[in-house]
């Protein structure tokens, strides 16, 4: 056979300990509280103003700190119970523990 095709060329062979791997250059980034909390609250806001669509979203307004609304909390205890109701025996066990977690 020949050398010279691309398909004949020998896989590349892994690296030894002997041989370098470049690691990835880690900045050293400093941000505030204020900033922190800051974007906290943004998100928050947009995420109640989008409304609480999935467990996530749930997740992260539950965290943040700040005050939800009763309506959308409302909202979101409405939206799990009919997915449960139509998904009744069909839920993975990450999906039944990410709902259970949401609800807590």
């Amino acid at each position: 056979p020949k050398t010279d095709d691309p398909k004949q060329e020998k896989p590349e062979q892994p690296k030894t300990n002997d041989e370098k791997v470049e690691q990835p250059k880690q900045e050293n980034i400093q941000i505030s509280a204020a900033q922190v909390n800051d974007a906290i609250s943004k998100t928050s806001e947009k995420m109640l103003q989008d409304g609480i669509e999935s467990d996530w979203v749930a997740l992260g307004l539950s965290r943040s700190g700040k005050n939800v609304p009763i309506e959308a909390k409302l909202n979101y205890v409405k939206s799990v119970t009919e997915k449960v109701e139509k998904r009744i025996n069909r839920f993975s066990a990450t999906d039944l523990a990410r709902t259970i977690i949401m609800m807590n």
